[in-house]
């Protein structure tokens, strides 16, 4: 019964407005790290319907972009960082590149692109041109250079690099043309 209280208490918090919800954002905070993944959702929901969140609550929702037990949590985590998003893009890349869920994906790449500051896209670019240079894994790279593309990136550091996976795809046609795609994407040239 007490799981199913504190389900109940989050979800209806995430209903709050101001300023009757500035009472239950001490409990919504340490709802964020309860054991049941349904209290954490919706916990990070009510936060992310109150506004920008607390700062007790920012390392918290960060943890919940790795959630190990469902996507709920993760996506809601992403939501309730909200414009705290920009400042934590490279957690944010990091959590990108290792996600295996297609909805956590969608949602850390929107927030990604959403929260870029426009003086902050060849930094990002940089990192994800990082990543991609280390990881071999195919499905991995296919995120970032969704990325890449959802931000309309610049040809820059990304172009050089795609131009080497695209020489490095040996006889692979399909993952040719993907990188091909991509690198006109952004603007650049093989």
């Amino acid at each position: 019964m007490e799981k199913d209280a504190r389900a109940n208490a989050s979800e209806t918090g995430s209903n709050l407005r101001m300023p009757a919800s500035c009472l239950a954002v001490p409990a919504l905070v340490k709802a964020l790290d309860d054991p049941d993944f349904y209290v954490r959702d919706g916990a990070a929901r009510a936060i992310a319907a109150i506004g920008p969140p607390p700062a007790a609550a920012v390392p918290r929702l960060v943890r919940m972009l790795d959630d190990p037990d469902s996507w709920w949590p993760r996506e809601a985590a992403v939501k309730a960082l909200g414009g705290e998003a920009g400042g934590l893009l490279p957690a944010l890349i990091t959590t990108l590149h290792k996600t295996t869920n297609v909805v956590t994906e969608s949602a850390l790449r929107n927030a990604i692109v959403r929260y870029t500051p426009k003086g902050m896209a060849d930094e990002v670019t940089s990192q994800v041109v990082a990543l991609l240079r280390k990881d071999n894994d195919w499905f991995r790279q296919k995120i970032l250079l969704e990325l890449l593309k959802a931000m309309k990136t610049k040809a820059g550091s990304a172009a050089a690099q795609l131009q080497t996976m695209i020489r490095g795809a040996g006889n692979d046609k399909s993952k040719k043309d993907y990188l091909q795609g991509i690198l006109e994407a952004v603007g650049g040239k093989s």
